[in-house]
């Protein structure tokens, strides 16, 4: 599937729950890492993830034992395969 999905930098939690909620939660999420497939096929490629610093709001490309800087345009740019999110303290 080649399909463009924006990201999101904050993903709300008033997403439609897929299990019942017993109290509704105000938390927030920030994305922190995403996974990216590169190659045509499943069965074959290589994965990157791009990580967001955790002490600043900065992006680095991961690729095996490469970790280079990257901006957050080349990151929410990328066809992301998985996203991870982290809850915001408030």
């Amino acid at each position: 599937m080649n399909a463009f999905i924006s990201l999101s930098r904050l993903l709300p939690t008033n997403i439609p729950p897929t299990q019942t909620i017993k109290k509704p939660s105000t938390a927030l999420y920030r994305l922190n890492s995403v996974l990216v497939h590169l190659g045509g096929i499943s069965e074959a490629g290589h994965f990157i993830v791009y990580r967001r610093r955790v002490d600043r709001n900065e992006w680095l490309s991961i690729s095996d034992d490469n970790i280079t800087e990257c901006s957050e345009l080349q990151v929410f740019a990328s066809m992301a395969y998985i996203l991870f999110y982290e809850r915001i303290k408030r």
